[in-house]
């Protein structure tokens, strides 16, 4: 933390989120700071030809109207910085993955229940991008460490048995249907925002306990109010 930083907490004012003209800047603080994120900066800084692969992530961030924000999290197979639009729309966040380090990303846009990529690219033989919609709020990492965290965790884990059930119920699998992949968005609803979303398999029926009407599917992408 800088000078200005600490000067700024001090007198109990938050400091403005950094925001980088060049994605190489971004990587180059981050691997000098400490924990996950790190070392997975470090990764694409030191892959073949990264200078010019982060050249191409600031003409894809440039091209689709946003900014490059601060890093945000890592997932187990890509860094998530926020994207604030240049303009009026809504926040986004991007998404930097390198090729053959997961499935790429495949979360299609239009779909109650999914926060699509509304842009993606390859980059190079090595990189892969992409830009969906800001949840309003994930699962804290640390919730367990809290008092009542291991019942906030099930309420979570509860929410991505919905999304689950309500994307089944209307002809989708979802790959990786986890707590921390979900988020709950600026409209009040659920949605995947990790893992992918595809078809379901063709020939493999949907359980009987899966079936319901489009409406009811997506009534289950409310918020549940939480228990007294």
């Amino acid at each position: 933390m800088g000078k200005l930083e600490k000067t700024l907490q001090a007198i109990g004012i938050a400091a403005p989120a950094p925001r980088y003209e060049r994605a190489w800047d971004a990587m180059e603080s981050l691997s000098r700071s400490k924990g996950p994120m790190a070392g997975y900066a470090t990764a694409l800084l030191t892959m073949p030809r990264s200078s010019a692969a982060m050249d191409g992530v600031d003409e894809f961030v440039r091209g689709n109207g946003v900014i490059l924000g601060p890093p945000i999290g890592r997932g187990r197979e890509s860094i998530v910085f926020s994207a604030p639009s240049s303009g009026s729309a809504p926040e986004s966040v991007l998404k930097i993955q390198m090729h053959g380090a997961g499935r790429g990303f495949e979360l299609p846009v239009g779909v109650d229940g999914v926060a699509g990529y509304w842009a993606k690219d390859r980059i190079g033989p090595g990189l892969l991008v992409a830009l969906q919609p800001r949840a309003a709020r994930v699962l804290d990492p640390n919730v367990r460490s809290r008092l009542g965290g291991l019942a906030e965790e099930g309420r979570w884990i509860d929410m991505a048995d919905a999304v689950h059930r309500s994307l089944a119920a209307r002809g989708m699998q979802w790959s990786d249907p986890h707590s921390g992949n979900i988020g709950i968005m600026p409209d009040g609803n659920l949605a995947a925002i990790d893992g992918s979303v595809r078809a379901w398999p063709a020939g493999d029926p949907v359980p009987d306990s899966l079936n319901m009407s489009a409406e009811d599917a997506i009534r289950l992408l409310r918020v549940p109010p939480r228990k007294q």
